[in-house]
C-alpha cells in the first residue's frame, strides 16, 4: 500500500507536469476528472456491497452514507470494521490525496532541490517513527490515516519533480536508473518483508516502513526513467491496466462469496487461492465492461471530462 501511494504521487505529477494547474478552470478540470475516474465505479460496488452483504441496520447504514458518499470514511479511525469500509478507505485516502495535488505540484515546481530532499527526507522520517509511537503507546491503527497516506502520496510528486531536476545527471543514471539497481532493491524488500513475517511482526503493518519506504521511492523514481515501450504497448498489458481499478473493488465481495463456495465445496488453499482470483478477475471485467466502460463513454461523449 506504501508504494501504491508514492507510485500514485509519482504518475499524477507526470501525467500533469505539462500541464500546470494554475488557475480556477484548471482546477475544476482536474478535480472533475479524477472525480469521474473513480467515484462512478466506487458508488456501485458499495451500493452493492450495502444491498446484499453489509450486516449494519438500515438507521446505521443511512448514518454512514453522507460520508461514504463524500469518501471521508478513512478520517474515522475506527470506521473501517464497518460495511464495505474495510477496502473503501483505500479509495478515501485517494480522494483527499488528490485534493492535496494542486497544492503540491504548485511547491514541487517551485522549490530547489535541496529542499525537495528536505521534504522527503522529513516525510520519510515521520512515516518510519509513526509506527513506533502506536507500538509502544498501544494506540489504535494508523493504517488507514490519511494524513500519513498523502505523505506517502507527497514523497511521490517530490521524488517525480526530483527526477526532472537529475536525469541528465550521468552519476544518477548510472547508479539509479538502472535494471539491475532496480531488480535488487526488489530483493532486499522482498527478504525484509519475509524476516519480518518469519519473526511474527504483523498487525502494525506501518512498521514495514523501516525497511520498504525508501526502497519503494528509489524503484518508482528508477522505474520512472527507463523505457519500457513494448510492455506498455502490450495489448493484454494494457487491458489488465484498465480492469485493475475493478479488480480492486471487486475484492469486497470476494471473503462472503468464498465462504459460500467453500462451505459447500471444501478444498485446499491453493485451490481457494486460485478460484477466488478467477471469480475476482471475472467481476473485474464486467464491471469494467458493464459499468466503467460505459460511463467513460457517456461522459467523454457529453465532453463532462
Amino acid at each position: 500500500m506504501t508504494g501504491f501511494y508514492i507510485l500514485s504521487g509519482y504518475t499524477l505529477f507526470f501525467v500533469y507536469h505539462d500541464r500546470r494547474i494554475s488557475n480556477i478552470k484548471e482546477l475544476g478540470r482536474f478535480y472533475k476528472k479524477r472525480f469521474f475516474g473513480i467515484m462512478p465505479l466506487y458508488y456501485f460496488s458499495a451500493t452493492l456491497y450495502v444491498l446484499f452483504f453489509s450486516a449494519e441496520t438500515v438507521k446505521q447504514n443511512i448514518l454512514l452514507f453522507p460520508i461514504e458518499l463524500l469518501g471521508l470514511q478513512s478520517t474515522y479511525s475506527s470506521l473501517f470494521i464497518y460495511s464495505h469500509n474495510g477496502g473503501t478507505w483505500f479509495i478515501s485516502c485517494l480522494i483527499i490525496c488528490y485534493l492535496f495535488y494542486p497544492l503540491l505540484q504548485i511547491i514541487s515546481t517551485q522549490i530547489k532541490v535541496k529542499i525537495k530532499l528536505v521534504l522527503i527526507a522529513v516525510s520519510s522520517f515521520i512515516l518510519i517513527l509513526s509506527p513506533f509511537v502506536v507500538h509502544f503507546f498501544h494506540l489504535s491503527s494508523i493504517y488507514s490515516n490519511p494524513f500519513f497516506r498523502v505523505l506517502e502520496f507527497s514523497i511521490g510528486v517530490f521524488a517525480a519533480s526530483l527526477s526532472l531536476d537529475v536525469k541528465e545527471k550521468k552519476y544518477v543514471q548510472k547508479v539509479l536508473f538502472n535494471r539491475i539497481t532496480i531488480i535488487l532493491e526488489f530483493l532486499f524488500i522482498i527478504i525484509f518483508v519475509s524476516i519480518c513475517a518469519w519473526k511474527g511482526i504483523s498487525g502494525n503493518y506501518m512498521l514495514f516502513n523501516i525497511g520498504t519506504l525508501i526502497p519503494f521511492a528509489l524503484i518508482i523514481f528508477g522505474l520512472g526513467n527507463i523505457s519500457y515501450g513494448r510492455v506498455l504497448n502490450n495489448s493484454i498489458v494494457r487491458y489488465l491496466s484498465s480492469i485493475s481499478y475493478a479488480f480492486f473493488l471487486s475484492q469486497l465481495f470476494m471473503p462472503r462469496i468464498g465462504k459460500y463456495i467453500f462451505n459447500k465445496f471444501p478444498c485446499e488453499n491453493l485451490m481457494r487461492i486460485f478460484v477466488l482470483f478467477l471469480i475476482c478477475v471475472i467481476i473485474s471485467v464486467l464491471l469494467h465492461e458493464l459499468i466503467e466502460k460505459p460511463i467513460g463513454k457517456l461522459l467523454r461523449k457529453k465532453k463532462i471530462i
